[in-house]
């Protein structure tokens, strides 16, 4: 099977061959591989050699991030990572320590996962909190940051998103947007805040922008330049940021948005 993912731009270089401008991260069967984009030029860059057990029966998925990419074993919750050093993965593909994950993802330069057990995790930049940690410090390794259940994840730039079991969303993070959907005017949050939502079956996150579809099949969005992504706002006011989450869209299946 194929599964593509694709999200940002990068100022460093995820492969040996420069820095980039964009990347995008395949698994095709069972070869994993990702593409930079250098104007017009196209590097490939085969990783199925780096991988253990890369000949797995069991399913992969791939998450690509601002200068990372990771790949998840869904059966044994094992996930690589590969990309630039200075976003907390190592050269070639390297086992993530420390979690047995159900679900990742992965935003500029912060990943976030649901561990098998349900349990919130997140590593990376954390200016803005959107490890999860209130230090403003980098986090350096996967830390789990809540037990409670958790079914979803979706890593924004620089702020995060998480669905629990019972549907309900929950954001941290940067909030200069408001971003995080929580009615709070803070700037940033570190620690995770229910969003002014109920019944979400999936998230995404974007740049400056929070998306959800319902059980109703419902799009939801909140943050900046929603209007930007196309989507029409129909009778909800013309504004730049959407304070708080509001309908824009019916009959939506499945959402995802770029950084």
């Amino acid at each position: 099977g194929l599964q593509i993912s694709s999200k940002t731009s990068c100022q460093h270089g995820e492969f040996p061959s420069g820095s980039g401008d964009q990347h995008i991260t395949a698994m095709i069967a069972d070869f994993a591989w990702s593409l930079k984009l250098v104007g017009v030029a196209v590097f490939v860059a085969p990783l199925s050699s780096n991988i253990a057990d890369a000949s797995s029966p069991w399913p992969w998925s791939v998450a690509a991030g601002g200068c990372t990419s990771y790949a998840l074993e869904w059966y044994s919750g094992k996930m690589f990572a590969w990309g630039d050093e200075g976003n907390f993965v190592y050269a070639g593909a390297t086992a993530v320590p420390h979690l047995i994950a159900a679900n990742v993802s992965v935003g500029d330069g912060h990943g976030l996962a649901v561990g098998k057990d349900g349990s919130l995790w997140a590593w990376g930049q954390n200016q803005y909190g959107q490890a999860g940690v209130d230090t403003g410090m980098d986090v350096q390794s996967p830390e789990k940051i809540s037990s409670d259940s958790f079914k979803e994840v979706a890593a924004g730039k620089w702020h995060s998103l998480a669905i629990r079991v019972d549907g309900t969303v929950w954001a941290w993070g940067k909030n200069w947007n408001r971003e995080l959907g929580t009615g709070s005017s803070a700037k940033h949050d570190p620690d995770p805040q229910q969003v002014l939502l109920a019944d979400a079956q999936q998230v995404a996150a974007g740049g400056e922008s929070s998306y959800a579809v319902s059980s109703q099949h419902k799009l939801i969005a909140w943050g900046r330049d929603v209007r930007a992504t196309g989507i029409s706002l129909g009778g909800v006011p013309s504004q730049l940021v959407l304070e708080r989450p509001s309908v824009v869209m019916d009959s939506v299946r499945s959402i995802a948005a770029g950084l």
